[in-house]
């Protein structure tokens, strides 16, 4: 991270929100037979997103990111 790093609230769209909380629904409802992983909450969900992109080919990401802006 940058030294000039400072945090911020990022916004989201109502539909940015409502399919974050799909996924977290769907992944807690997943994750319930398995007790040793808490039940996922939207900055553990982000932060797996984040960790998941940080993995991806740049070629696959850049059409992600495309993707992205045609649905903000």
């Amino acid at each position: 991270m940058s030294k000039g790093w400072q945090k911020k609230l990022f916004r989201f769209s109502d539909n940015d929100i409502r399919r974050l909380d799909l996924i977290v629904e769907q992944l807690g409802e997943k994750m319930e037979p398995h007790q040793t992983v808490k039940k996922p909450n939207r900055t553990l969900v982000l932060r797996a997103i984040i960790m998941l992109a940080a993995e991806r080919d740049e070629e696959e990401l850049l059409e992600f990111i495309k993707d992205a802006l045609v649905y903000s």
